[in-house]
């Protein structure tokens, strides 16, 4: 990872101070940067909690040089591309849609409003909470790019996603802790827990052991390949937004939500067909052959007309998935 010097030095860490919240040595971070010697998936797993990404852009980024293509964390013009703001799309007089972003995305968004002139024309961009946005900026009420040192508008301000978004490691560490051997009753204790930590509560002996016990459960699904700094930070996310309930986890981490002009919503699973025809079809759209779109529910085809969608909100994770497939079979052919 030759680059990780010019990654490191654009958050403006040190090799110690990396080291340190590494818990390894100086002189690693030095082998690391000349190449002599490279970082097991142990380690790029902390390096990609340190830097906001995951481990696929970590290895992309020090294979090309280029900057991690989910803009989480990004070489920007050698500064650190992290948390803006929030981008809210209120579709249908309903309650605003809030997602959190970095500058980088939204510059992309500002340029790009800016200049759409084309009927049905569309915008995509990816969040720092597992969602892809794919919204019709003509058939949405209002969009408002937020600064987050700016005043949240007081009357349609409601955030149910990671307020400033999470590593996107960390939404991968998810999918591994569904397999953990824990009961519900387990989950809702630690979950009591983070709820005391989030109202700035002691941590008491007694509950250290619940939380001890129950990482010592959550350990063995990572195989080796993490260190326990990290499953800690990924299983406290996980009880924070009660993933453990499989219904919460199936909403944010693999179903795709359709807003329709109408305000209905309709929800799909996101079954690599459907999303890899999608994330195309949108693609495509200026060739202006695109009028329906298809997804699959109850095993059973349903078509929607484009024109009657506003946004379609996609899990990054799956997404991410379907384009390493994409880009890895031409190199198999």
């Amino acid at each position: 990872m030759k680059r990780l010097k010019q990654l490191r030095e654009s958050f403006k860490l040190t090799q110690q101070q990396l080291a340190e919240k590494l818990k390894t040595s100086q002189q690693t971070i030095a082998r690391w940067e000349t190449g002599k010697s490279e970082p097991n998936l142990y380690a790029l797993k902390d390096l990609a909690l340190v830097f906001g990404t995951s481990v696929d852009e970590l290895l992309n980024y020090g294979a090309t040089g280029e900057k991690p293509t989910t803009k989480h964390y990004s070489l920007f013009s050698d500064e650190a591309d992290g948390f803006w703001g929030h981008i809210g799309l209120k579709i249908a007089g309903k309650p605003s849609l809030w997602f959190p972003i970095t500058a980088n995305t939204m510059n992309r968004i500002y340029n790009r409003v800016k200049n759409i002139n084309k009927e049905n024309e569309w915008l995509i961009f990816p969040t720092l909470a597992n969602k892809l946005v794919a919204c019709r900026p003509e058939s949405i009420d209002k969009m408002i790019l937020l600064d987050d040192d700016g005043d949240h508008p007081q009357d349609d301000w409601e955030i149910t996603l990671p307020y400033s978004g999470l590593p996107l490691e960390i939404y991968h560490a998810f999918n591994i802790l569904t397999d953990a051997e824990v009961s519900i009753e387990e989950w809702e204790k630690a979950n009591k827990i983070i709820s005391k930590l989030d109202k700035g509560e002691a941590f008491p002996v007694a509950d250290r052991k619940v939380w001890g016990e129950l990482i010592k459960k959550v350990i063995p699904v990572f195989e080796g390949n993490a260190s326990e700094e990290f499953i800690n930070g990924a299983t406290e996310e996980f009880v924070r937004y009660s993933l453990y309930d499989l219904d919460k986890y199936y909403q944010n981490m693999h179903t795709i939500n359709v807003y329709c002009e109408d305000g209905s919503i309709e929800n799909f699973d996101s079954e690599p067909e459907d999303l890899d025809n999608l994330i195309f079809t949108i693609d495509n759209m200026e060739f202006k052959r695109f009028k329906l779109i298809n997804f699959t529910k109850w095993e059973s085809p349903i078509f929607m007309p484009f024109s009657k969608i506003s946004a379609i909100i996609m899990p990054y994770t799956e997404v991410l998935k379907i384009e390493k497939i994409s880009e890895e079979e031409p190199a198999k052919d």
